[in-house]
């Protein structure tokens, strides 16, 4: 069981890491196996991309907490943590805690 508190702090920790953060900001990347291959992972973040200050983070999804998310946003030289869990309106939902209005 994890709080929103939880997962801010797992990706606070994670996004030091340059290999996720790239991971994080990417629309798509590939895993390298140990012995050869590859495999290929596409990012379900809808908001990547669509403005300047779009959340970079990682969505999820558990029967009792729903669609979650955990992500980070910078603006005016400030890095902000924005967590959602148990949302019926998930990306509107947050298109509003981050302060970006949907036209």
């Amino acid at each position: 069981v994890s709080t929103c508190r939880d997962l801010v702090r797992i990706l606070a920790a994670a996004r030091r890491h340059r290999r996720i953060l790239a991971a994080l900001q990417a629309p798509s990347f590939s895993l390298a196996h140990p012995g050869g291959g590859k495999t290929f992972m596409n990012n379900h973040n809808k908001l990547l991309g669509d403005y300047d200050a779009a959340p970079v983070g990682k969505t999820g999804y558990t029967r009792a907490a729903r669609h979650c998310f955990a992500g980070f946003f910078q603006r005016d030289g400030r890095t902000y943590y924005v967590a959602c869990m148990g949302s019926g309106r998930f990306w509107p939902d947050l298109r509003v805690l981050t302060g970006i209005s949907q036209n």
